[in-house]
């Protein structure tokens, strides 16, 4: 994504009046709102990233505005500091992304094996497959790409799956994505949209943190019951 896109200022999610009044040069005008939908849910927001990320998505995707000891999302980062001053005020170290760029990596290392396995696909290949016969089909896709705090986390990933690091962090709209792209909240919202809504919820939920072969480590490796079964042997 962007610079500008990975905004942490406040939503207007919560707005769903048409217009809103704002002065401009000193004069209050009415300004429509550009509302886009959730091709998920079908319902209509101000800003789409903020809604996939905090409804349709695992609370670690968008680690900087995570709180790290219960797991919720926050819209942004002034309301993470809330919370966590609120909730967390003796553990606040711990409940931020600072030094978690490892357990960040695993647990989505965890989350795109099974999202292969909801799909019906290996990983790294099949997934990677299946992505770009999805964007074939989307036309409709824009090209993004990466901001620059992501860069690190792309690069961590690629190297605990012994994968090529990756030449830039432009993410194209032709059928030449990379099983890195899926880490960017547009490209794993279109994945997770073609799963029906058991698995939806299931992936909302899941939280297991993977290794290079494929197996559970760490105390954040809860299974939880659900629509799916377990074959970790599919990945290796």
């Amino acid at each position: 994504m962007s610079e500008g896109e990975l905004d942490y200022e406040e939503d207007q999610d919560h707005l769903n009046e048409a217009k809103r009044r704002v002065a401009i040069r000193g004069e209050a005008k009415n300004v429509r709102l550009r509302h886009r939908e959730c091709d998920i849910c079908f319902h209509t927001f101000t800003n789409p990233r903020r809604h996939a990320i905090q409804t349709h998505l695992p609370w670690y995707v968008a680690p900087e505005t995570a709180c790290w000891i219960c797991g919720t999302q926050e819209q942004t980062t002034n309301f993470l500091n809330k919370h966590i001053t609120r909730c967390h005020p003796t553990n606040s170290v711990d409940a931020t992304f600072k030094n978690r760029e490892v357990m960040y990596d695993e647990l989505m290392n965890g989350l795109l094996r099974e999202l292969a396995r909801a799909l019906g696909t290996s990983f790294p290949v099949g997934l990677e497959e299946k992505l770009n016969a999805i964007v074939r089909i989307r036309t409709q896709l824009p090209p993004t790409e990466f901001h620059i705090s992501e860069f690190k986390l792309v690069d961590a990933f690629l190297k605990l799956n012994c994968l090529e690091p990756a030449s830039n962090y432009k993410i194209p709209a032709t059928p030449l994505l990379k099983i890195h792209h899926i880490l960017h909240w547009k490209i794993l919202k279109n994945l997770i949209g073609y799963l029906n809504s058991d698995e939806q919820l299931w992936l909302l939920k899941f939280e297991e943190r993977k290794n290079t072969e494929g197996l559970q480590i760490g105390q954040l490796s809860i299974k939880l019951s659900g629509p799916l079964q377990v074959i970790d042997s599919h990945f290796i």
